[in-house]
């Protein structure tokens, strides 16, 4: 078993290492030619979410629906905020806002699971929220399986608060409704 003081050189080492992968993971808007890599990351990141909760023919189903090329592109660019999140050039993660109903949503926010517990959700969040304050708003939600136990930690530790739930088309179960207030 290693002594007090191993263990607290490998922690050092590792929050170091998760700093220096943090600090050279860049976040920008979405760029057309971005499609086929946010399509990667997405099928990598459904396939980890979504394994116990769907079938592997439902969750194609799905990515087939939600992230075609053309609905990706056009969808995204012109009607919500997009933003990915790239590192040695290599995108690892998105994320999307915009008006529905009059009121500001957080569509999608995915990591490749490669780079989950690094800081980067948080970074892609900030970056949206930043975008939000700039622009006055000051409230947002967004819509999560109940059983999406990584996504619903993530909301709840930046502070999202469940406020209803609504029928989906994608399950038979509610999605959640959870709500934020911007500082």
């Amino acid at each position: 078993m290693p002594s007090l003081l191993g263990m607290s050189l490998l922690l050092e080492r590792l929050i170091c290492t998760l700093s220096n992968a943090l600090q050279m993971v860049n976040i920008r808007l979405f760029k057309t030619s971005d499609t086929d890599d946010v399509i990667r990351v997405a099928r990598k990141a459904w396939f980890h979410t979504y394994k116990d909760i769907f079938s592997k023919e439902k969750i194609e189903e799905l990515l087939s629906i939600f992230y075609d090329p053309i609905h990706l592109v056009e969808g995204n660019t012109l009607k919500h905020s997009f933003w990915v999140a790239e590192t040695d050039g290599k995108i690892i993660g998105y994320v999307t806002i915009g008006l529905e109903n009059g009121e500001m949503k957080l569509f999608r926010i995915y990591l490749d699971p490669d780079y989950i517990g690094m800081g980067i959700g948080s970074k892609l969040l900030q970056t949206a929220e930043t975008f939000m304050r700039q622009h006055g708003i000051t409230k947002y939600y967004l819509e999560v399986h109940p059983k999406n136990t990584l996504g619903l930690s993530f909301y709840k530790r930046k502070g999202f608060v469940q406020s209803s739930r609504q029928p989906t088309d994608c399950s038979s179960e509610c999605e959640l409704v959870l709500e934020k207030t911007l500082d």
